[in-house]
């Protein structure tokens, strides 16, 4: 493998996992609109 076929995999790489980073994020905005308390309890856990 040469390296310029490494770094444009690695990029495509990166970009997916960007994008499934903001869907995440997309669903947690969701996820703490439609069940804020449960939510604010799971937030204060994960950030301990």
């Amino acid at each position: 493998m040469s390296p310029s076929d490494f770094i444009a995999m690695f990029t495509n790489i990166g970009i997916y996992h960007l994008m499934l980073i903001g869907i995440v994020i997309e669903l947690i905005k969701l996820i703490q609109k439609n069940n804020r308390l449960n939510f604010g309890r799971f937030t204060v856990i994960s950030n301990n």
